[in-house]
């Protein structure tokens, strides 16, 4: 056993000897048949992940070697993967605080964030400080109106106040205030250029509409071309007056989640091991 782990310590882990390293791995895997963690850290902090790769692929399947799989799709993204093998060490995966921390930093700013924060982590029976923070900011994009922003680190409190305001408006209501004065529903979300680009536009283009009809007659050829520019018009600012109050609610939250993801990532440095 010392030989080998001797052997192991002199090679440096590079892909010209990614053969020989396979060649150890299924060796320490299959006749040794001993795990171990102090390896596969190595492997991580390094980030040889096709290394690391094979050698949890070298032990049969276990509920321990599924939590280092679980781990090992958390590094190296696979949600999917990550989820199927936290199902097989649920218990393994809730005992372990940096495992958790790491998941919980990792999934606030996820499209699987809720099956992470209410479906996973819910359920344990050990939640850290860390990854409880983590859930009360899930919380806070879920019940945006009712939540307390001063529940959060203050560095977070101002991009939740602006998720927290454009949560508020409704795309309908933009759309139905762009209809009685176009570019109003911009307004309403905050956009005061928007607005006023929106306004000005509309009124030179009815105005060019009312006086080729004054001046020329409904049917004339130019008329129709300004009364059509006019319409298009109009109809772009409701429709956009829609499509940018939810395009704004999104780029608010994912912001928002951005940055409370990097304040963790960097005030704790989460680690696997």
């Amino acid at each position: 056993m010392s030989f080998l782990l001797k052997i192991k310590s002199s090679i440096t882990l590079n892909r010209n000897n990614y053969i020989l390293v396979v060649l150890i791995l299924f060796l320490h895997g299959n006749i040794f048949a001993q795990f171990d963690n102090q390896f596969v850290s190595h492997l991580s902090k390094h980030e040889l992940q096709r290394e690391h790769l094979t050698y949890l692929q070298s032990f049969k399947e276990s509920d321990s070697i599924s939590f280092h799989f679980a781990k090992y799709y958390l590094q190296y993204p696979d949600d999917s993967l990550f989820f199927r093998y936290f199902q097989k060490s649920t218990t393994h995966f809730q005992s372990d605080t940096n495992a958790l921390n790491f998941a919980s930093i990792y999934f606030v700013n996820s499209p699987k964030s809720n099956l992470w924060f209410d479906t996973c982590l819910n359920q344990s029976f050990h939640v850290p400080s860390i990854s409880k923070q983590l859930l009360t900011i899930q919380n806070s994009v879920d019940h945006p109106k009712e939540f307390d922003f001063q529940l959060l680190p203050e560095k977070l409190q101002v991009d939740f106040q602006k998720y927290q305001k454009i949560s508020a408006k409704k795309p309908i209501v933009a759309l139905s205030l762009s209809a009685v004065i176009p570019g109003l529903g911009k307004l309403y979300i905050g956009s005061k250029k928007s607005f006023a680009v929106t306004l000005i536009s509309m009124t030179v283009l009815g105005l060019q509409s009312y006086e080729s009809y004054r001046s020329k007659g409904i049917a004339h050829p130019l008329t129709l071309i300004n009364l059509g520019f006019f319409t298009t018009y109009y109809a772009v600012n409701l429709l956009g007056s829609y499509r940018e109050t939810k395009l704004k609610k999104k780029e608010l939250k994912t912001q928002y989640l951005i940055n409370a993801s990097d304040y963790y990532h960097y005030k704790y440095r989460p680690s696997l091991y």
